[in-house]
């Protein structure tokens, strides 16, 4: 998932004579100097595999290290269904525990506070747009470096709708009170947030960064926008807002989607898979 444990995990495997490894890269721009990306060619051919979580991870994948594409196998993040169906007592007593009166929109952004996280963009861009929308709450779930300077702006800015709520351990319980999500981040592998947000039937919008589009289908179960694209996250807000049909039906079209192709079954299984496949290769297929 990192870069440190996928080189100290791999030199360990290898010692403890472990018949096949396989490391995991979860972002695109794994590799934070070029130092680490000379140590992971270095140690390219003691793995049997690589797991990227998105097509666009693999070929950032294959472009920095040279490792073949077929040695690279996508297997996109799973979400447990179950975990995101959250009774409507649990909803409703999490409503009055933020305070959040019953005719208010909940929009919600779900992300480490990090600048290429992009929440000053969606500050900026639902600033632009309140007037046009009805009452709403946007909750900011979340802790990182950049919190204060958020706050900040918020509070010299008058966006007295956002409500920042720290690190959060009940993300599905937040989603059921959402009525729309977002993801603005400027570089992503395979959010999970979207995931969750569509395994939860709330719409999302998102930018285009990484494998967004691999597990968003724009118009369909939300809408993706540039990256850094404030005029298109504005449009994509107002359209949202202004079809309710069309909202019912991205709801619906979410969790179709994550229960066909990101579901934790379907994880597991590729996983699976893949790790058969390697076993026999090394065994010379003899089992």
């Amino acid at each position: 998932h990192m870069y440190r444990p996928n080189i100290s995990g791999t030199l360990a495997a290898r010692l403890a004579k472990v018949p096949v490894v396989i490391s995991n890269v979860h972002n695109v721009d794994h590799w934070d100097t070029p130092r680490q990306v000379f140590m992971d060619r270095i140690f390219r051919p003691l793995r049997g595999g690589v797991i990227a979580v998105s097509q666009g991870v693999k070929e950032d994948v294959v472009d920095m290290t040279g490792v073949a594409p077929e040695r690279v196998a996508v297997v996109y993040n799973g979400v447990d269904l179950e975990e995101f169906r959250v009774p409507p007592d649990e909803r409703e007593a999490k409503r009055v525990e933020l305070g959040i009166e019953g005719n208010t929109k909940v929009l919600l952004v779900v992300a480490r506070l990090m600048p290429w996280k992009g929440h000053r963009l969606l500050f900026q861009a639902l600033r632009e747009v309140a007037a046009f929308l009805p009452p709403f709450r946007l909750l900011v779930a979340g802790n990182g470096p950049t919190r204060e300077e958020l706050e900040s702006l918020a509070t010299h800015e008058g966006l007295d709708w956002i409500v920042f709520l720290g690190e959060r351990h009940d993300i599905p319980q937040l989603f059921s009170l959402a009525h729309l999500s977002f993801l603005t981040s400027f570089r992503e592998g395979l959010p999970n947030v979207v995931l969750e947000s569509m395994a939860s039937g709330v719409p999302v919008i998102a930018t285009d960064a990484g494998g967004t589009g691999e597990a968003l289908t724009n118009g369909k179960e939300g809408m993706t926008v540039q990256a850094g694209d404030k005029e298109a996250l504005k449009r994509a807000i107002l359209a949202v807002f202004n079809r309710s049909a069309t909202l019912k039906k991205m709801r619906l079209e979410g969790k179709r989607r994550i229960q066909e192709r990101f579901s934790i079954e379907v994880m597991y299984s590729k996983t699976r898979e893949l790790y058969l496949s390697l076993l026999e290769e090394v065994s010379g297929g003899k089992g």
